[in-house]
């Protein structure tokens, strides 16, 4: 049986939505820049990175190199890993929006999972590694942010727009009760 969410919950899901759009570029944009970056400064050097388990020594090799610390290294693979939840997992990030009992129920013995400073992260780390890696690395050039760009100023438009709904709508909801 179908059931059509309130106002605000269809609202989150649509911010979720688009948040997760951003948060799936920044990964694997993210976790390219790094290792090609490696990679490129290797062949340089007249060595090779390992093909197998390549991000993992990749996170390792920016932590042996004081790019970033070990919490920053686990941070970003956690990240990461959110960007397969999205991919592989989406339910475990929305189902706590659903009105069904099951879900409620799946609710109170799951919690929620949806991670709302991830997109903030990554973006953050888009921005710090290049910067922490410029003069020790060549840096992995991508036009991909470029072509991005216009989608993501837009989604950003969209969801500082749903965000400023949403939070009125929870007030309303809120002042209702």
């Amino acid at each position: 049986m179908s059931r059509r969410l309130p106002a605000l919950e269809r609202n989150i899901l649509k911010y979720r939505a688009l948040e997760m759009v951003i948060i799936l570029f920044y990964a694997e944009h993210i976790k390219n820049f790094a290792y090609n970056s490696l990679k490129a400064t290797s062949r340089l050097n007249g060595r090779e990175l390992p093909e197998k388990k390549k991000y993992e020594k990749t996170w390792e090799i920016l932590v042996n190199d004081e790019i970033i610390n070990e919490e920053e290294s686990k941070e970003i693979q956690s990240l990461i890993n959110y960007r397969n939840d999205i991919g592989h997992r989406i339910v475990d990030l929305t189902y706590d929006l659903s009105n069904s009992p099951y879900a409620q129920s799946y609710k109170e013995l799951h919690g929620i999972k949806y991670d709302y400073n991830a997109r903030i992260r990554l973006k953050y780390f888009s921005e710090e590694l290049p910067k922490r890696m410029r003069g020790k690395y060549i840096q992995s050039l991508s036009m991909k942010p470029l072509l991005f760009e216009a989608a993501e100023k837009t989604y950003d438009e969209e969801l500082l727009r749903l965000g400023n709904k949403i939070a009125r709508q929870y007030r309303k909801s809120f002042n209702n009760k």
